[in-house]
């Protein structure tokens, strides 16, 4: 599926994101549609270097601070995802 992004109002200048992995390639694509943001902040968000600076080439303008999260919190994350998968009785 798909992402979209839809926003009504004021342009956003800045955006803070956290705790998620990004678990498709291209997932945060979206966001370079927000053409008017300054600032990005990702915290403890479970992405490759690569894809952060695929991000920073598509958005020149914008600043963007990433903490990764740790393998601990990603392996965390999965656990969780997959509980949640599971059919209940």
């Amino acid at each position: 599926p798909g992402s979209s992004l839809i926003f009504m109002g004021n342009p956003l200048e800045s955006l803070k994101l956290a705790e998620f992995v990004v678990t498709s390639e291209g997932r945060l694509d979206v966001l370079t549609k927000l053409g008017r943001l300054k600032t990005l902040e990702l915290f403890k968000v479970g992405i490759s270097a690569a894809d952060i600076e695929k991000l920073r080439a598509a958005m020149p303008k914008t600043e963007i601070k990433w903490t990764p999260a740790s393998d601990e919190e990603i392996a965390q994350f999965h656990r969780r995802a997959a509980g949640a998968r599971k059919p209940r009785e």
